[in-house]
């Protein structure tokens, strides 16, 4: 397995960095739309499809040489990939580079059965793991090397408790997966990145040597708490997305709030007048990104300082307060001042 590292924008060099390493003008790409949880970095208004620069040139959709974007299809409730429709697509597109990975990521991706038709077409997989990277080193998430991806961009400070950085992992087995990672590598410095941070790599290390140590217990924890959040929120009459498929296999959920108003209001709420920092998030069937219609929640912090399910359910109490516009924040740092240490160090 080859690395490099991106540290001035994280998860956008690393994304940058195999973009200019892979694609050429008029090259297609399949990817998560951002409505169905996809990063805005591979999508139209992102480094993907809004500028590429090759061989000199800034490239814009519309424009001769630009990338050509197709979006994987998904089930009806949008949560989940459409296998055979997806095989279809590639079939039809033969694209040069997939993405697969979110950023509103509860399920694992079908990178097994992708992989089979990407293989037989010598197409390169890069699967955004920025999200679930502490999941996946855990080993309680899917692992997308053994199913078949060719890279793995991530973030080292999401479920990864490290400082912010950006990886790009490779498993090159073929001397045409080594040029793709050669040109990756070349993407890295001077494409994206002209520093990888020396000031951040002893945190990295502790990260690394915590993670080594105590990554499965705390990723297992993690898992087993987005689905007692999950629950709890529900039983508080919460609308939380994909109950039908058990809310998550993540650290994350996703909650339909439109019942409480808007989003990006409640989101300020709960943070300035309640200390719960939440995310507001386009959910599946939204159209208007001014105007989402959900909260995107992560519970690996929480989990990493030794909660566990019994203060997911106080929390979901707490959460739906802070929903109905109640300041509960007096009882939300009741409830975090009782944890204070890292449990998994």
């Amino acid at each position: 397995m080859s690395s490099s590292g991106c540290a001035s924008s994280q998860r956008k060099a690393a994304n940058t960095a195999v973009a200019l390493g892979i694609l050429r003008g008029n090259d297609t790409v399949i990817v998560n739309s951002i409505e169905n949880g996809g990063h805005i970095s591979h999508n139209p208004i992102g480094v993907v499809g809004r500028r590429i620069q090759v061989r000199g040139k800034v490239l814009t959709p519309g424009r001769e040489n630009s990338i050509n974007l197709h979006f994987w299809p998904t089930t009806q409730d949008g949560y989940h990939l459409d296998k055979p429709r997806c095989l279809d697509l590639l079939e039809q597109t033969s694209p040069n580079l997939v993405i697969l990975g979110k950023s509103l990521f509860l399920f694992p991706e079908p990178v097994k059965e992708i992989a089979e038709v990407c293989r037989a077409k010598n197409i390169p997989i890069l699967y955004d793991g920025a999200h679930v990277l502490g999941l996946i080193t855990g080993g309680q998430f899917q692992d997308p090397f053994k199913e078949g991806a060719h890279f793995i961009n991530a973030s080292t400070h999401k479920t990864f408790p490290g400082p912010q950085r950006g990886v790009i992992l490779g498993n090159m087995r073929s001397e045409q997966e080594m040029k793709w990672w050669n040109s990756v590598d070349r993407g890295v410095m001077p494409g994206s990145s002209s520093s990888h941070h020396l000031h951040t790599l002893p945190g990295m290390l502790i990260a690394i040597r915590e993670m080594s140590e105590y990554g499965q217990q705390y990723a297992s924890q993690t898992v087993a708490n987005a689905k007692a959040f999950g629950k709890a929120l529900a039983d508080e009459s919460v609308n939380v997305e994909a109950e039908e498929f058990g809310f998550t296999e993540s650290h994350q959920l996703a909650l339909n709030v439109t019942n409480f108003g808007n989003a990006k209001t409640i989101a300020r709420s709960l943070a300035e007048q309640n200390n719960i920092i939440t995310n507001y998030n386009l959910l599946p069937g939204d159209k208007d990104p001014n105007n989402p219609s959900g909260l995107r929640i992560g519970v690996q912090e929480m989990t990493r300082y030794g909660m566990k399910e019994t203060e997911m359910q106080e929390l979901a109490v707490l959460m739906k307060a802070g929903l109905e516009g109640k300041v509960v924040k007096d009882q939300v740092v009741q409830l975090r001042s009782r944890f204070t240490e890292v449990h998994y160090a």
